[in-house]
């Protein structure tokens, strides 16, 4: 409420917040946790107001208050008392009929011939009493202060505490299993993995017929090598990418993982904002993110037209299914349509010679379908790069403490779910499948703590970059330091509160907050 006025209310003494001053307009809308008081206007004859008690403001005005989230607590009127008339005179303005003041008149004025007298102001504090009385009996306090030694000395040596070394904690076996021989996914596996995959895509016979009619003959060498360096330039992004799409929207079990379906190819195009059928029925070029438009037939027939394995090709892959390559290669046709749709909306983009059919730079629109549409509509957790976890929360002497505690029994539990894959040998597989790992989730009931799609996307993040694509074993199963890293993304994922957290809000342990 506004006030022309400062406005001073007491709700109650010795309590805190029981002062409440109006002295600019407050703000809408309550706050948690702290007390408010409404004031609104006593309006005559109102059949609410004659039922609540009302108060005189200094203007004459009358108003109820409302206290919001206080207890409830007997209200008191307070009469205001009336301001002293104004002075007119000096001795007024002086306030001479306070006790005080003939004091003071005796002191500046004394008697002829008596001097000024001396008055003893009282002590700031009083004395402290020397008795206490109770029930008529006289009680003797006596003070006294006992000091006793709590240090004891020693003179025992104190070895120097040896620095943590990740050669020596749990992680260092995956310096041996990985295949960058590291203990994060280096620059030269990624080049391995980029020279495998981009050798895969123009060993097929569809593609290189694809990639000989976007451009004119003399060209194609100049093409190839831009095209392979935007390959090379997103990689990483597209790897990601492909890691989140072909497992985390994959059933339970484990079924189709590490393969990308045409759900999860029409959710990628879907999420990266080229599919709009509406606008397209309209005629419209353009969708809701500035961008050209294509069909969900558009990005079908390109499923269908990568998913084709030609009989002369090595690249292997599943029927029906993406490999890591083949989605390589479904990006490049989608950048291909993507760069005429928009040339042909926009002329003198400078990437297609202006045709719908025509020429197309597959390299520069590789380039702009990734920068201006998957980089910028994709989710930003599926673009996280799986090392900024590694360095910024794993590799650390406080996980590897925890993790050297429990040890024996997540090494019981990594052996206990290696599930042998249905169909697959008698023996169990040496590392654990995705199977396993659903399998561990729904038993420890973490699968209603987070997400299905958090729980895959926390498995798939935590397996390091494998050079060979089309190797399932090594780029699906988990080994054992990547199913620590696995339960490490869990924990960061779903939030685990502390336990000085757990205890505050009154919990026992994580069992019963769980």
């Amino acid at each position: 409420r506004e006030s022309t006025a400062p406005l001073e209310v007491i709700l109650s003494r010795g309590r805190s917040r029981s002062r409440i001053t109006f002295k600019r307009p407050c703000k809408k809308g309550p706050a948690l946790g702290i007390s408010r008081l409404s004031v609104f206007r006593c309006v005559p004859g109102s059949v609410i107001g004659s039922e609540l008690p009302s108060y005189p403001l200094p203007n004459g005005e009358r108003v109820h208050f409302y206290q919001e989230g206080a207890p409830i607590i007997d209200e008191v009127e307070v009469a205001l008392h009336l301001p002293p008339a104004r002075p007119l005179t000096l001795d007024q303005a002086a306030q001479r009929r306070l006790p005080q003041s003939k004091v003071g008149d005796y002191m500046l004025k004394p008697p002829p011939g008596v001097l000024p007298p001396f008055i003893r102001l009282p002590p700031p504090l009083c004395p402290a009493p020397k008795a206490s009385v109770n029930h008529g009996r006289v009680l003797r306090i006596e003070l006294t202060t006992t000091v006793a030694s709590v240090f004891k000395e020693t003179f025992e040596d104190i070895k120097p505490r040896k620095p943590w070394l990740i050669n020596k904690s749990v992680f260092e076996p995956r310096r041996r299993e990985s295949d960058a021989k590291a203990y994060l996914d280096t620059e030269a596996i990624e080049k391995a993995a980029l020279a495998e995959d981009v050798s895969h895509v123009f060993s097929k016979p569809s593609f290189v017929t694809f990639f000989n009619g976007t451009c004119a003959s003399g060209d194609r060498a100049a093409m190839n090598k831009r095209l392979r360096a935007a390959v090379e330039e997103w990689f990483q992004l597209i790897t990601t990418c492909f890691s989140y799409y072909s497992g985390s929207t994959s059933g339970y079990g484990g079924e189709g993982i590490y393969s990308m379906g045409l759900n999860e190819w029409s959710d990628f195009t879907i999420s990266s904002g080229v599919i709009n059928d509406d606008a397209k029925a309209k005629g419209e070029q353009c969708n809701p993110q500035g961008g050209a438009t294509l069909r969900r037939t558009d990005v079908d027939g390109v499923f269908i037209a990568t998913n084709y394995e030609d009989k002369s090709s090595d690249a292997g892959g599943l029927q029906s299914q993406f490999m890591r390559h083949e989605f390589v290669e479904a990006c490049i046709r989608v950048a291909v349509l993507v760069a005429r749709e928009e040339d042909s909306r926009v002329p003198g983009a400078d990437i297609t010679d202006g045709n719908k059919g025509g020429a197309v730079d597959a390299g520069r629109a590789l380039q702009v379908y990734l920068r201006e549409y998957v980089e910028r509509h994709v989710r930003k957790d599926i673009q996280h790069d799986p090392n900024d976890f590694r360095t910024s929360y794993l590799y650390f002497e406080e996980v590897d403490t925890c993790f050297g505690k429990y040890h024996a029994a997540l090494k019981a539990m990594y052996n206990a779910y290696r599930l042998r894959e249905q169909g697959a040998a008698a023996h169990r597989p040496k590392r654990l499948n995705p199977s396993g790992w659903d399998l561990l989730m729904k038993d420890t009931d973490l699968i209603s703590t987070v997400s299905f799609a958090v729980l895959r996307l926390a498995m798939m993040q935590s397996r390091m970059l494998c050079a060979n694509g089309i190797d399932r074993d090594r780029n699906t199963n988990l080994t054992f330091v990547d199913f620590l890293e696995a339960l490490g993304r869990l924990a960061h994922f779903a939030g685990i509160p502390s336990m000085e957290e757990l205890t505050a809000a009154g919990f026992g342990d994580t069992l019963e907050w769980h």
